[in-house]
């Protein structure tokens, strides 16, 4: 099976789309460049017809697009794939070259001469990727990348019509003079003082050429802005199950198999974030004994208030941690609970409290996206922890399979007598579809 993105260029050119790679296309069309996004640069009347290439592209490669995203001057997708390697990337169509909803480069121009790479798709003509790579760094964020530093005094001799041409609908040509010396004679502290002056330049010609269509566009960007912000993009998943059933060990791999992938991070937690001290603590603090907070997963049933307090203590935590919750997914976070506020109902906790009680709590506390509940034979776990016995063993796994759980928040259920590499490939499989059908759809 072909891989996603050689599918995508070749679909691309079979339907006759005018496009380009803007840059980082060394190891194209295979992968991206490391630690790099696949930028494409379209006609704005065909996004429609990409984004449908696209979507063909995603299924005759079996890959998945776990978001997507429209701006102001572009159409994002994060597209994983599993063959024939593993690989996630963003791929980012643009029709318009600009930077805070300010045009400063010529599109049409670039697709007009656009050349054919020795892999079989297009890149920009030399002097029209040397301008765009050099204006890029500099009116975004000041400085030029390293890997540029030496390839775009290399593109501009090879083009220097090709930078002038890409550039001139937007500066006069005193300043792309000047901004072409200094690509030549490698300035790049003379460029990074003139940055300022040059974004001034750049707003005030597209203002004058069509102010009110540029103050929509200029608000369209913000307003896109606003909505990248704010829109949720993470992941929250929890594992419970009684002790020795596997919820650490998978936990942890889980952690190691996305800390690379979509997640800006991955965040894992036991049982809550903490913000609390342990109930144990305290105890230890006031009464200086030592009490274990592993005894309410003991089978010894709590008295009534004391199950009372540990369940309106953590519920008190969880709750305040709704801003928290919500920070973490808009920051694109995968959060893993090892634990979750669930395991009160199937421990000893649970023995004095109704469930009504429990559910009532649920309602007004964050919950996770996805709820793994961990299952296997009682003489499984018992082999493999003797923290409990085999008769509070099956208690907690009959009581974790209670129906009223899957009320709550979408439960899968996971067979742990599968060795662990077997369980995280599923519970990955699972996790990608589902991130797919929330964001990937939208």
């Amino acid at each position: 099976m072909n891989g996603f993105l050689p599918k995508l260029l070749e679909l691309l050119e079979k339907e006759k789309i005018p496009y380009l790679v803007l840059r980082n296309y060394e190891n194209l069309p295979e992968k991206p460049l490391e630690g790099s996004d696949v930028d494409i640069l379209i006609n704005k009347e065909d996004e429609k017809r990409y984004s449908e290439i696209l979507k063909n592209a995603i299924l005759e490669s079996g890959s998945l697009i776990l978001f997507r995203f429209r701006q102001s001057n572009c159409l994002s997708f994060f597209v994983y794939q599993k063959k024939p390697f593993p690989l996630g990337t963003w791929v980012d169509a643009f029709w318009e070259i600009s930077t805070k909803g300010f045009k400063f480069a010529n599109e049409n121009y670039l697709l007009k001469k656009r050349i054919r790479h020795e892999k079989n798709f297009f890149i920009p003509p030399p002097g029209g990727e040397a301008a765009t790579l050099f204006l890029k760094d500099i009116l975004t964020q000041g400085f030029i990348k390293e890997r540029y530093l030496l390839k775009i005094p290399s593109l501009v001799r090879k083009d220097e019509i090709g930078f002038v041409k890409t550039l001139e609908p937007y500066f006069d040509p005193k300043i792309i003079k000047e901004m072409l010396e200094i690509c030549l004679k490698e300035k790049w502290k003379e460029a990074m003082k003139k940055r300022n002056e040059w974004l001034k330049i750049l707003i005030l010609n597209n203002f004058l050429k069509n102010p009110i269509n540029q103050m929509m566009h200029f608000f369209d960007f913000v307003f896109s802005q606003f909505k990248k912000i704010f829109t949720q993009k993470g992941l929250i998943v929890a594992f419970v199950g009684p002790d020795g059933v596997g919820k650490t060990t998978i936990s942890d791999g889980l952690a190691e198999k996305f800390k690379n992938l979509f997640f800006k991070r991955v965040k894992k937690y036991h049982g809550h974030f903490g913000f609390f001290p342990e109930l144990g603590e305290i105890y230890k603090f006031f009464f200086k004994k030592q009490f274990s907070e592993n005894s309410i997963l003991q089978e010894k049933p709590m008295g009534f208030f004391r199950a009372i307090l540990h369940i309106f203590y953590y519920g008190l935590e969880n709750f305040l941690s709704w801003p928290y919750f919500i920070f973490l997914k808009i920051k694109r976070n995968l959060i893993i609970f090892d634990r979750y506020f669930y395991d009160f109902f199937a421990t000893n906790v649970s023995y004095k409290i109704s469930f009504w009680l429990f559910f009532f709590i649920l309602q007004i506390l964050p919950r996770p996206d996805i709820l793994f509940i961990l299952l296997a034979k009682p003489e499984t776990i018992y082999q493999r922890k003797q923290d409990l016995s085999l008769n509070e063993i099956k208690r907690q796994l009959n009581a974790f399979q209670n129906p009223s759980i899957s009320k709550l928040t979408s439960t899968v259920f996971i067979d742990c007598e599968k060795n662990p590499e077997e369980i995280l490939n599923e519970i990955e499989g699972i996790i990608l579809e589902f991130f797919s059908k929330k964001y990937g759809t939208k």
